[in-house]
């Protein structure tokens, strides 16, 4: 991973920048306000916690980082933390019928001065590093699919509940595995929707990055 951080930085001169969406359940009997309350109280360095679309499943997400070494960290302790607190199920789907728990990771590069390069200008073009990343990242994720979702693919199955169905990218679109958030135009960034909320994370990091790597070395779009 170091090795591929190295490349970013010498051969282009960016810093990816990472935040996460972690979703999952929680199975004891307590009401949903004192849920959220917790969290909100153990989960250092997030948004507000959020109740999700599941019954009894709830998400809480990092805010960007840049330090990726720093990130995976963090992520990682996010889990171990929760499960400290809850009885909390993290598998990619404990409910045949409900929706499945992912792991959202959120993706931007920066230059030296911090500058985000995922932009889009008012006439809709996307800047030349967003589409080649995007490219790489969907020409790489087949391959890479078992790390995003090492021990279950049933989610990608439930057409409807917010599942990336579509080796595809797309913005403000649920179905697809790259999503753009609408966000200001100087200021986007890549939701890469595939991993599982049970995935090892540095692995999709590192997975992440080699599509990356793979897609502005090649000016993939």
């Amino acid at each position: 991973m170091l090795n591929k951080l190295q490349m970013l930085n010498d051969q282009f001169q960016l810093h990816p920048v990472f935040a996460v969406e972690l979703e999952f359940y929680v199975t004891d009997d307590l009401p949903e306000s004192t849920i959220i309350e917790t969290l909100d109280n153990i989960c250092e360095g997030c948004h507000p916690a959020e109740k999700e679309r599941g019954a009894n499943q709830y998400e809480v997400a990092l805010k960007p980082i840049r330090n990726v070494a720093e990130f995976i960290e963090r992520t990682d302790g996010l889990r171990d933390t929760i499960k400290a607190h809850f009885d909390a199920d993290f598998s990619a789907k404990p409910y045949a019928n409900d929706y499945g728990s992912a792991l959202h990771f959120h993706l931007h590069l920066e230059d030296a001065a911090g500058k985000n390069l995922f932009t889009r200008d008012e006439f809709g073009t996307y800047s030349d590093p967003l589409l080649h990343t995007l490219g790489g990242l969907l020409a790489s994720l087949k391959e890479n699919l078992r790390i995003f979702s090492p021990n279950d693919t049933e989610r990608f199955l439930q057409y409807g509940k917010h599942s990336p169905t579509h080796v595809c990218w797309g913005p403000n679109n649920r179905s697809v595995a790259l999503r753009l958030p609408d966000k200001p135009l100087d200021n986007k960034h890549i939701e890469h929707r595939v991993s599982s909320a049970d995935a090892d994370i540095a692995a999709c990091v590192e997975a992440i990055l080699h599509g990356t790597l793979h897609g502005l070395t090649q000016q993939l779009s």
